[in-house]
């Protein structure tokens, strides 16, 4: 019997689990950091249940394998060795040699296929030297990097939820959000301003404290709130109390302090039909202002007779019951959000209105690659909102002096979204318009809100197809997008 017969079973156990490996990396996970995870799973159970079959149940397992020709012929292999313990347990040192033949191939035929498809992009499709439809020779010099899903592209410093709440303040729905007490709900406060998102108050104030911490959002100071201790909730009652017995039978008084006896009763009774002050207990006329003082604002205990000018305030909650002194509760500071205008203008480009962008050029009837990554002359690899796969056709103005573009009469359409809080200036439009000369595309760009009069002229100047709107369905309303029916061409609807 050769070697190689013997080898026979490892071997397409290893090749076996190499392919189940490969199958491994389908597994449908975005994130790639944890698409491991299943194979580990499966690895382990099988693994240790492999293990366990073995030496539990050695005296099944050899009657069954005996039989298998195979597993025979691999097994004589260590029959043959010096070493007595393996000698003697041949079958289950071969088995478990197998096992781990098994468990090689599952981590080489993933490790392989998972570190291979590493060097693309994340979530993308590269396609080198693209030629799709006939407008190929536009962009033959291009590498279209195409990202599968624009939802995963979001910038890694926001999340999804943070993403929502600043899309509410740039796109013009919200221009502040303010806490409101309300003291039916858990928390005690509400959110005015974020009806829109079906948060509650605790995750709405999670994602906007997150973002003032991120520097998009400013907080200001407005308000308190008082919080049980116990169960964290803001149902709570604030009552005054008898700081000597802890009576809630408290009477409001003006009370007078005689300095000569130290009696202190109720003004009415210093009172006396003339209109002077007489003490009642040692019946001296009282001298205006020089031997005794008004206590205002004192606080007479009807259970223990004593007084107080400062009352021990208590803290009840609604929900559990639990009493305790006011400055033992926790007080949540409650704050005004709204935009960081000095945030600089390209932190929130990663914020931008690219759905509803593509739904509008899908409806026109165009295919939309979001975002797009193009090669362009100079070797340099540039990133755009949008790659519209056809010419987008434009009303151009009829204006003689104007410096249009005359580049890519057919071919490939980029899409720029530039987004603010206030208008754009024309340094912006510079660097983009560095970016659209070295690329075999045409180009259009949507400002949100608008342009400062620098950048309109700059656009007009040097020919940038550019749309302006408060909002980007506005951006769009306003765009001179056209279509071209039977050569006609007209304005979208």
């Amino acid at each position: 019997m050769d070697v190689a017969s013997s080898l026979l079973l490892p071997i397409v156990a290893f090749a076996l689990a190499l392919v189940v490996g490969v199958c491994f990396n389908f597994v449908p996970i975005r994130s790639k950091r944890h698409k491991p995870l299943p194979l580990i799973v499966f690895a382990i159970v099988t693994g240790i249940s492999g293990l366990i079959f073995i030496f539990l149940f050695h005296s099944i397992f050899y009657t069954s394998l005996n039989s298998f020709d195979w597993f025979q012929n691999f097994a004589v292999l260590f029959e043959g060795m010096d070493v007595s313990i393996i000698k003697h347990n041949a079958p289950m040192v071969a088995a478990v040699v197998i096992i781990v033949a098994g468990e090689i191939g599952l981590g080489l035929g993933f490790g392989v296929t998972y570190v291979g498809t590493g060097r693309y992009p994340k979530n993308g499709l590269v396609f080198e030297e693209a030629n799709i439809g006939p407008v190929a020779e536009a962009v033959n010099l291009a590498n279209l990097v195409i990202t599968k899903n624009y939802a995963e592209t979001i910038d890694q410093n926001l999340r999804r939820d943070e993403q929502s709440v600043m899309e509410l303040f740039l796109y013009g729905k919200v221009c502040e959000i303010v806490p409101k007490i309300a003291p039916g709900t858990p928390e005690g406060y509400l959110y005015d301003g974020i009806p829109q998102l079906d948060w509650d108050t605790k995750h709405s104030r999670q994602v906007l404290d997150a973002l003032v911490r991120k520097g998009y959002l400013n907080a200001e100071l407005v308000d308190k709130v008082i919080v049980c201790q116990t169960c964290g909730l803001g149902n709570v009652r604030v009552a005054k109390t008898c700081p000597e017995c802890g009576s809630f039978l408290l009477q409001k008084e003006e009370l007078i302090e005689h300095f000569s006896c130290g009696a202190m009763e109720q003004e009415n009774t210093f009172e006396t039909p003339t209109g002077d002050l007489v003490c009642p207990k040692c019946k001296i006329k009282l001298d205006s202002g020089a031997d005794y003082r008004i206590l205002s604002h004192s606080y007479r205990c009807l259970s223990c007779n004593t007084i107080n000018q400062t009352p021990k305030f208590i803290v009840k909650c609604d929900d559990c019951t639990t009493v305790a002194d006011i400055d033992d509760e926790p007080e949540i500071l409650l704050c005004k959000y709204t935009v960081n205008m000095k945030m600089p203008l390209h932190e929130f480009q990663h914020i931008k209105p690219l759905d509803t962008c593509v739904r509008f050029f899908k409806a026109l009837g165009y295919t939309i690659v979001v975002p797009a990554f193009i090669s362009g002359r100079s070797g340099i690899q540039h990133l755009f909102d949008l790659l519209i796969l056809d010419r987008v056709s434009w009303a151009e103005p009829p204006k003689n002096d104007v410096k249009i573009s005359t580049k890519s009469i057919t071919g490939n359409t980029l899409v720029e979204v530039l987004l603010s809080t206030q208008p754009i200036e024309a340094e912006e439009l510079t660097r983009i318009f560095g970016k659209t000369i070295d690329i075999d595309c045409d180009f259009i760009l949507f400002a949100i809100p608008c342009l400062t009069p620098n950048a309109r002229s700059y656009a007009y100047t040097h020919g940038i197809k550019v749309s302006e709107g408060k909002n980007i369905e506005e951006a769009l309303s306003n765009s001179k997008i056209t279509l071209s029916i039977n050569g006609i061409q007209t304005k979208q609807p």
